[in-house]
């Protein structure tokens, strides 16, 4: 979080308007920052048996056995840690994106908050009772049109 302040800060005195392009770089450092933790975490603090009859005889085999299982494991878990991390850039764009281009189109900072709330079923369009979540996004679209 504090990087992202840095760079926001660092940005701003660069003279530069701080717009979506600043949020993806800021998510995504974030993601990296996470990664890089648990990495360092897992290499100088490995996991230790909860019993001290199950320890190794050395450490040098222990390390060999954490390796083993971690490799196959990464190659399962990078695939999901990058889709992870694409869902989430996505939808900070499209948090960002979607209300900022129905502002281009002379809608109000208010109104085009409540239209994006509506198009994502945060929010009930005026006049709709509770029923079914289909006709939200029915209706959040042909409002849109």
């Amino acid at each position: 979080m504090v990087c992202v302040f840095l760079l926001a800060d660092a940005w701003m005195a660069a003279d530069n308007e701080i717009t979506v392009h600043l949020a993806v770089i800021g998510h995504l450092i974030g993601e990296i920052a996470a990664a890089i933790f648990t990495i360092f975490c897992l290499c100088f603090f490995p996991p230790q048996p909860r019993r001290h009859s199950q320890m190794p005889a050395d450490r040098h085999a222990f390390n060999e056995r954490f390796i083993a299982v971690a490799s196959p494991l990464m190659l399962l878990a990078m695939p999901l840690m990058g889709n992870r991390l694409v869902l989430n850039i996505l939808a900070s764009a499209e948090a960002i994106w979607i209300p900022s281009r129905l502002q281009m189109f002379r809608l109000s900072n208010s109104e085009a908050f409540s239209i994006y709330g509506v198009l994502t079923g945060m929010a009930l369009p005026a006049g709709v009772k509770i029923g079914n979540k289909k006709s939200y996004y029915i209706l959040g679209h042909s409002r849109l049109l």
